[in-house]
């Protein structure tokens, strides 16, 4: 086996170049250096921006997303549909549609198919306004019979809105209510190209 042929090529090692020095002490000075540039920074980087504000948060073709709290399972079915399950609800977000008329013109409908269902004996409650964290005004809609619970949430941001539809057995309601009402809290528009 031939070795290359070493000789004298003029320059100089980067540990002297940069230190001065030569031997074992320049060659430990760059490698702190590279562990620095390698796991320090990095690390330094992800502290001082913490975690991304859009971390977790699920986006559609619709024109939405939303931030789902910890329990609640994404089952993505379709590009339009959002669909999400926890201790036996299910919470299905629609896509963004033109929105008309007040926020209590678009549950009044359900409202009045629920009222005149005689068989399940749906028990209706006042419709309920908040805002999202984005500021955008919303209106939650609840019925419950002897056995299940269906909320319904309308979300409005400027001439467009979207529902949300939660449906569950009475004896998880409460595990899951404050949960699904974050998720819808966490709604946020963006443009659709």
């Amino acid at each position: 086996m031939f070795l290359a042929e070493t000789r004298p090529t003029g320059r100089i090692p980067l540990a002297i170049r940069i230190i001065g020095k030569r031997g074992v002490a320049g060659a430990v000075v760059i490698g702190l250096i590279a562990v620095a540039y390698l796991v320090g920074l990095p690390m330094l980087d992800a502290a001082l921006r913490g975690p991304g504000a859009d971390a977790g948060r699920i986006s559609t073709t619709g024109g939405i997303s939303v931030l789902p709290p910890d329990g609640w399972a994404y089952e993505p079915s379709s590009e339009a549909f959002q669909v999400f399950t926890q201790a036996g609800a299910t919470l299905i977000v629609s896509p963004a549609v033109p929105a008309s008329g007040t926020l209590e013109d678009a549950v009044d409908p359900t409202r009045q198919q629920l009222e005149a269902d005689a068989q399940s004996q749906w028990v209706v409650s006042d419709p309920q306004t908040f805002s999202t964290t984005a500021g955008d005004p919303a209106i939650l809609l609840a019925a419950q019979n002897g056995t299940d619970s269906q909320l319904l949430w309308v979300v409005r941001h400027g001439d467009l809105q979207i529902t949300v539809v939660m449906t569950a057995p009475n004896v998880s309601l409460e595990t899951v209510f404050t949960s699904a009402q974050a998720l819808v809290e966490s709604v946020r528009f963006r443009p659709v190209s």
